[in-house]
Parts: C-alpha cells; sequence; structure tokens
C-alpha cells in the first residue's frame, strides 16, 4: 500500500537511488586528493499499478502533479516529503480495465527561499521639524 499525497496507488517495486559526489583532484604522486563531498537527492523509482473505481481521477491527479512540478509527499515502504514526480509513465494493457500501469521517477528536493523579508512594525522617522521665521 502506497500513497501519493494521500492519493493510493499500488506500488509492486520501490528502488531508492542514494548518492553521493566526490571531487577529487591529482597530485604528483599516490592517491587523488579529496576535499569535498556532497550528498545527492535521494530518487525512488516506482512501478506499479493505478487501479479501482478512482483510476481515471487518481490517474489525472498525478498527472497534473507532474506536469504542474507541485510538491508530493510519497508514502509507502520508504517515506519521501518534498519530492516532485521527475518522471511519469503509463501503459494501458488489456488486463488492467480501466487503470494502467505505470513507472514513476520521485526525486527529492530543497525549494529556495527568498532572501528578502519584507520588514513587520511601520518605521517613523523621527526627530523635529525645522521653522523658518520670517
Amino acid at each position: 500500500m502506497a500513497f501519493i499525497n494521500n492519493t493510493y496507488i499500488f506500488v509492486q517495486d520501490e528502488q531508492l537511488q542514494r548518492g553521493v559526489e566526490i571531487s577529487e583532484h591529482p597530485v604528483e604522486s599516490g592517491l587523488d586528493i579529496t576535499d569535498n563531498i556532497k550528498r545527492n537527492s535521494v530518487k525512488i523509482y516506482l512501478s506499479g499499478e493505478i487501479v479501482g473505481e478512482n483510476a481515471a481521477s487518481d490517474l489525472s491527479l498525478i498527472t497534473s502533479l507532474h506536469h504542474g512540478g507541485k510538491l508530493v509527499k510519497y508514502s509507502g515502504r520508504n517515506i519521501l516529503n518534498n519530492a516532485v514526480i521527475e518522471s511519469f509513465d503509463t501503459s494501458h494493457p488489456i488486463d488492467i480495465y480501466g487503470g494502467c500501469a505505470f513507472d514513476m521517477v520521485l526525486k527529492e528536493i530543497r525549494v529556495a527561499k527568498p532572501a528578502y523579508v519584507a520588514p513587520t512594525a511601520k518605521t517613523t522617522k523621527g526627530g523635529t521639524q525645522q521653522v523658518q521665521n520670517n
């Protein structure tokens, strides 16, 4: 049993991809020097079926999440928050009535926050007004 944003999908297989990027710099002798290791985004490769009496609306919802680049939460044998649907491929074999088989890739992302923060309180100019006497 698995869910994407509380929409049920039948998942037959989940494959997780976890990786790191390792920078290397050559030296005159010996092993290369490594000075940075950075974690890559986690990806989950899913295959399964969208079936049941709500299959058409579930397919439409997942397609709109994919095309709109919306954030999704996946909850199955593994859990992935803050993800997007990187690819969503469907097939419609004769033995799946009213639904479809699918292959999907979910990718973990981090959303950038705006650097500018609007002031919360009104600021007033302090001081006194100069008056000219004639």
